[in-house]
């Protein structure tokens, strides 16, 4: 049935069907890619177009950029043609122009520095010489005032004086000279003058023969007090030297940290003493070696379990603790030579085990503790040497510093007693003494009472030396104003010269305009472009160029850098950006070849100093 032509034509019908089915899905395809290159042949029209329209701009652009930097240059004074705006080499030849004009700009600047501290100079000498002047004029002024101070301190010794002679009148009789006011008086108009006698010194001599007939009376009295208060001062001398005797305690180690203060117990050496048996030399060494073994300041606690308590806590100290008996050295120990002494803190019993848990030995000898043998945990040698497990070593002291310090102390205090008592006694002796001259010494004090109250010329001599000083100081501020107004002169000489040289580096570097104005104190600084960060403003006149022939409309902006500009400052709509040559000058967007030129105000004009070159509205 299947090769039948009915059945046959029956797929052959269906092949076809499903060809036409495919050629149709085929057909929409092609026109989808049709569709999709036509709207991409648009879209490449538009690109195409607004390519030829940015190139058409950007050319344009830079024949205007180009038109723009040779009128820059002109303004600038820097040589440059149409020429030279091809593309090759155009950021070197920028540099190297810019660079050229920068050291002018420099050079300028130096002179107007230099104007600028001549100017300066010549301003504060001027104020140095008025001031000079004031000062020699308040000298003389001085010099009048000290003149009169002078005579006013005479007249008032006279009537200090006249009261001293009427306070002290019943004391002139017994001096046997009435007329004693009258000589004193005479004396004042010579005080100051050179070798003249002071009043005190009148007043000696006058006296004289009187006090001395006193004073003869003493003469036995005063060799007999000399005695005894010569004995008297070398006794409290000894006494002095033995009262300051002290025994100091060892320096406290890092590793003594814990406080002491109200702790029970003492530290070893401060409990015990040598035997009376024991060597100064021996004493000594033993001492070092103890000192050094860290056994000397190391604290002994009276109660064991208190002791073992403060071992097995915090404290940052060093306790000594006897060994059991079984354990302690079976040869000589520690308190074979010291005993304990006389005190409160500790029980002897305990201070006698700590000093026989030590063994006291020859370090070095046949049974030495350094050696594999050792002898004791804890060693000291009588020759400085000491032993403590693996540890060995061995100091040395001149004299025994710390042990037996308290009954050094008591021996002292003994000592200081006898010579408190044998002092009582010499003292009892000088009162008797005392007493016997006490009738001689009224007057003899009242003699000198007299002479310590008579008036001081000490008013003359200020005066007098202020007058000398005011007499001084005239004459230096006289000098000092002939030296102000030498400076003067030459400040204002100095100026005229920086002025003309910074006339002439203008007119040589041919710069936009002819006055540069110097800063009144200093430069406060540039960019890169050489442009003032922040620099005062000042009148300008614009510089007669084919630029400014062309374009009326440029300014000088109220700021301390000028660049002109013909296009206007807002950015062109569309862009999103300013162009280069408006951006402001002094900020980091100027570029390097950007043309800006710092300014200065004028200096302050002096009716003696001479006239600048320049005018308010620019240069002449």
């Amino acid at each position: 049935m299947k090769s039948s032509a009915a059945y046959q034509s029956h797929e052959q019908l269906a092949d076809l069907e499903r060809h036409v089915h495919d050629l149709v899905e085929a057909a929409e395809r092609a026109s989808r890619s049709v569709a999709d290159e036509q709207a991409a042949t648009i879209r490449r029209r538009g690109e195409w177009e607004r390519a030829v329209t940015a190139t058409r701009d950007a050319r344009s652009a830079a024949d205007r950029l180009a038109a723009e930097l040779l009128l820059d240059a002109e303004a600038a004074g820097i040589p440059w043609s149409a020429g030279e705006n091809t593309a090759e080499g155009l950021a070197i030849r920028l540099t190297a122009r810019a660079g050229a004009r920068r050291d002018d700009v420099r050079a300028v600047r130096e002179q107007a520095a230099r104007q600028a501290q001549a100017e300066r100079d010549q301003i504060r000498s001027a104020a140095e010489a008025a001031a000079a002047a004031d000062a020699v004029a308040a000298a003389e002024q001085a010099e009048q005032h000290s003149e009169q101070a002078v005579a006013d301190a005479r007249a008032q010794v006279r009537a200090d004086l006249d009261r001293w002679a009427r306070q002290h009148h019943d004391l002139l009789p017994d001096l046997d000279r009435p007329d004693l006011p009258a000589v004193l008086a005479g004396a004042v108009d010579a005080v100051g003058e050179p070798g003249a006698a002071t009043l005190r010194e009148l007043y000696a001599d006058t006296t004289a023969p009187a006090v001395d007939r006193h004073r003869d009376r003493l003469a036995g009295l005063g060799a007999q007090r000399t005695v005894l208060t010569g004995r008297r001062a070398e006794l409290a001398a000894e006494r002095d030297r033995i009262g300051a005797e002290q025994d100091d305690a060892p320096p406290a180690p890092v590793t003594r940290a814990a406080p002491r203060a109200d702790r029970a117990g003492a530290p070893l050496w401060r409990l015990v003493q040598y035997r009376a048996s024991v060597p100064a030399s021996d004493a000594a060494a033993i001492e070092a070696a103890l000192h050094a073994a860290g056994l000397l300041d190391a604290w002994v606690h009276p109660d064991a379990d208190a002791a073992a308590a403060a071992v097995a806590g915090d404290d940052l100290d060093g306790y000594l603790l006897p060994l059991p008996a079984q354990r302690r050295p079976a040869g000589a120990t520690l308190a074979d030579v010291l005993v304990a002494e006389d005190q409160d803190a500790v029980p002897a019993q305990r201070i006698g085990d700590v000093l026989a848990s030590v063994a006291l030995a020859d370090v070095l000898g046949p049974a030495s503790v350094v050696g594999p043998e050792s002898i004791a945990a804890v060693t000291i040698g009588a020759d400085g040497r000491y032993a403590q497990g693996v540890t060995a070593g061995r100091f040395a002291k001149d004299r025994c510093e710390f042990i037996g310090a308290t009954a050094r102390a008591a021996r002292r205090a003994a000592r200081v007693a006898e010579c408190d008592r044998q002092l009582a006694a010499l003292d009892a002796e000088l009162r008797t003494l005392d007493g016997e001259r006490a009738t001689i010494d009224r007057l003899l004090t009242a003699v000198a009472t007299a002479a310590g109250q008579l008036p001081s010329p000490v008013g003359i001599h200020t005066a007098l030396r202020n007058l000398e000083r005011a007499a001084t100081m005239l004459r230096g501020r006289q000098e000092a104003a002939a030296v102000a107004n030498a400076r003067l002169d030459q400040a204002l000489a100095e100026r005229a010269t920086a002025e003309a040289a910074l006339r002439r580096a203008t007119a040589e570097r041919s710069l936009p305009w002819a006055g540069w104005r110097p800063p009144p104190t200093r430069w406060t600084g540039s960019n890169d472009a050489g442009c003032a960060s922040t620099a005062p403003t000042r009148p300008w006149r614009a510089p007669t160029s084919r630029r400014n022939r062309r374009s009326n409309a440029t300014t000088r902006p109220p700021t301390g850098c000028w660049r002109p500009s013909r296009r206007p400052a807002s950015p062109p709509t569309g862009t999103g950006r300013r162009p280069r040559h408006t951006r402001p000058c002094g900020s980091a967007s100027v570029p390097r070849r950007s043309g800006c030129w710092p300014t200065w105000p004028g200096p302050p004009t002096r009716s003696n100093g001479p006239k600048p070159p320049w005018t308010a509205s620019g240069p002449n």
